[in-house]
């Protein structure tokens, strides 16, 4: 009775698991780390974010490269990452105000309002050229090219945008191994809801 029940319960989440295409793309700038996926069908983008040092001090001792500790936390290999510096991070909010018709004050918002705020204004960034002055972006395995196809996968929008801060949820203080094992759990769960059909 056990036996069928648990091969019933594992079916079920074979079938709900995500299975359409999609890229997940990890990025790490000056302040920010992040999570990105999306279907390519423009069912959902998933996006979560978190201050850099959460990682840094999360992986403290256990991981070196952030990078690699950022697969490790969402357990999901990566197809392209985003880097750069802060003059890159603050040229791309400055160009993002100047489309809200805000002058940038020096303080940027945090990373979930600024990576919303590139959703909205995809298409312009990726027309105007805007992208192509943000050269320090694309990291290890992506190119501009990689990051001009991310934008106009983004221009025809999706039916479901979910945006996380994780920073609002994490404790401040919790050991690597327990850390992933709840992120790459939580990670399942929303693409699980993401790409159910309504």
């Amino acid at each position: 009775m056990r036996k069928a029940l648990l091969l019933s319960l594992i079916s079920l989440l074979v079938s709900c698991s995500p299975t359409t295409s999609r890229e997940v793309w990890y990025g790490l700038s000056d302040q920010t780390a992040f999570y990105l996926t999306y279907s390519e069908k423009g069912d959902y983008i998933v996006v979560a974010t978190m201050s850099r040092n959460t990682l840094l001090r999360a992986m403290r001792g256990v991981v070196s490269d952030p990078k690699r500790a950022l697969q490790e936390l969402f357990g999901e290999k990566g197809d392209h990452f985003i880097g750069g510096d802060e003059e890159s991070w603050v040229k791309l909010t400055t160009t993002l105000f100047d489309y809200e018709g805000l002058a940038y004050q020096g303080v940027r918002p945090t990373s979930d309002v600024l990576l919303s705020l590139a959703l909205k204004h995809a298409t312009t960034l990726r027309k105007s050229g805007v992208v192509a002055t943000l050269d320090k972006l694309p990291g290890e395995k992506s190119s501009m090219r990689d990051l001009e196809r991310l934008l106009k996968g983004v221009e025809g929008g999706f039916k479901k945008v979910r945006l996380y801060n994780l920073d609002t949820f994490i404790p401040a203080k919790v050991e690597w191994e327990a850390l992933t094992r709840w992120v790459s759990g939580w990670r399942e769960s929303v693409l699980i809801e993401a790409s159910y059909k309504e």
